[in-house]
């Protein structure tokens, strides 16, 4: 049993990539940078030095950025081509 036809395969998987690159990309890596950039703390005294979580939160959605990059070649443009 197959999930698409041959002739199918290209247009599946281009709607699968607009999927993830929506759901990973647009609503998830910028929501965690939004996220981020509000948790940037406002230094009004250096009695301790400030917790920087936004650099932690670039980092990760990086990597997802990465990730998101290796299937789409991995898979996608083989199927495509």
């Amino acid at each position: 049993m197959f999930l698409s036809r041959p002739e199918e395969r290209a247009a599946n998987a281009t709607q699968i990539l607009d999927k993830l690159i929506n759901s990973l990309l647009t609503e998830h890596a910028d929501y965690a940078v939004e996220l981020g950039l509000q948790a940037v703390p406002v230094v009004e005294g250096a009695k301790s030095p400030p917790v920087l979580y936004f650099f932690t939160v670039v980092h990760q959605s990086n990597n997802i950025t990465h990730l998101l990059e290796k299937q789409f070649t991995d898979l996608v443009v083989p199927l495509v081509m």
